[in-house]
């Protein structure tokens, strides 16, 4: 996704907006694939496919506006100083905090 719209890669045309968009939507995926796997009874109370569906398009919309809400900012604020410490820390806040908007999505 980050890379939609440039047909050829080049390596030279890479810059900091591309990398934080790489790890954004690296981070959605992580986080998708991290809550279904962790919610599984959640998604198995699903009775029908299209609740399954429903149940998982609305987390990844949540995912999508809290990564964004959570990360992008801290990103690109400190894009060219973060350690890898520094962005797991964001990662993990982000988790957290995309959890407990989950679960509170789910016991409404």
């Amino acid at each position: 996704e980050c890379l939609d719209g440039i047909d050829e890669f080049d390596f030279n045309q890479i810059s900091s907006d591309m990398i934080i968009d790489l790890m954004l939507n690296y981070t959605e995926q992580y986080l998708f694939q991290q809550i279904v796997l962790d919610s599984r009874a959640a998604f198995d109370k699903a009775d029908t496919p299209e609740n399954v569906a429903s149940l998982e398009q609305d987390l990844r919309s949540l995912i999508n506006s809290s990564v964004d809400k959570h990360m992008s900012k801290q990103l690109k604020n400190g894009a060219n100083s973060l350690t890898r410490k520094d962005i797991e820390n964001i990662q993990m806040k982000a988790l957290e905090d995309i959890w407990g908007e989950w679960e509170d999505y789910l016991n409404d």
